[in-house]
């Protein structure tokens, strides 16, 4: 079955999720980034190793099943498996990995994914709708039949058009005519100004502490790229709707002093 992928950001740096069957892989290489260090370095220490031995005996994994590297596409690197991936975050710092556990949570209990390649809605809720009524295909039931398994299902639906195919993301310019700014550019000098954010490689970064408070998301999206004649993807953050409504109080009131 095809993978279902997360991107969230971490003080500017994008951590990949990665949710196969309610196995979740995180791109261990990104999450080792912020910190300057690799994963390497914590797969060679004698508890590490300890600890893998452990788990494939245990599990009956493989270690390429619990560790796998990627070479080349959108999201290259090297993937631990869930249980590995709480122990490099432990590692790596306790406040890091508490937000680890955190996204690893939120994947497998609220189904906040997207797809790294892109469908149109209608597939999201067929695909869905599938895996919820097995493995009869829906085009051969009669519309009679449609309707009724339709009805039944329509809880499940419901859920599915709300949690999975849902984004709720917002640029700066869209917050920023909420607000009744000029532009983004006016708004992402208000938030430097309140040292809210700070530029790096010509994009802005949240500060400590806004960074780790769940305010932006990373999207994935394909293109075409003119130059190599390839369909590519790249990645852009954006606002969510936790992001947008701490926005809109922090400024609210300084903008109607200034009004």
């Amino acid at each position: 079955m095809e993978a279902l992928v997360k991107c969230f950001e971490y003080e500017g740096n994008r951590v990949t999720f990665r949710n196969e069957n309610g196995d979740v892989m995180v791109n261990a290489t990104e999450m080792a980034k912020p910190f300057g260090k690799n994963p390497y370095e914590f797969l060679r220490l004698e508890k590490t190793v300890e600890y893998l031995n452990a788990l494939e005996s245990t599990t009956g994994k493989s270690r390429s099943d619990l560790i796998i590297t990627q070479n080349g596409g959108s999201n290259p690197g090297t993937w631990f498996c869930q249980k590995l991936t709480i122990r490099f975050g432990q590692w790596l710092s306790p406040v890091f990995s508490v937000w680890v556990d955190t996204k690893i949570e939120d994947i497998l209990t609220k189904g906040v994914t997207y797809r790294d390649t892109h469908v149109n809605d209608d597939e999201i809720i067929l695909k869905s709708l599938n895996i919820l009524q097995g493995p009869l295909s829906i085009a051969s039931r009669t519309i009679e039949e449609q309707s009724k398994v339709i009805k039944e299902q329509e809880p499940v639906v419901e859920y599915a058009m709300e949690c999975l195919i849902s984004t709720s993301t917002y640029n700066t310019e869209q917050i920023a005519k909420e607000l009744h700014l000029k532009s983004a550019q006016q708004l992402n000098n208000i938030l430097h100004s309140m040292k809210i954010q700070h530029k790096s490689k010509k994009q802005w970064v949240l500060n400590a502490p806004y960074c780790t408070m769940g305010y932006t998301d990373v999207e994935t999206y394909p293109f075409f790229n003119q130059k190599t004649q390839k369909h590519e993807t790249s990645s852009r953050t954006v606002w969510n709707e936790k992001g947008r409504r701490f926005i809109h109080e922090l400024l609210n009131g300084k903008l109607k002093k200034h009004g």
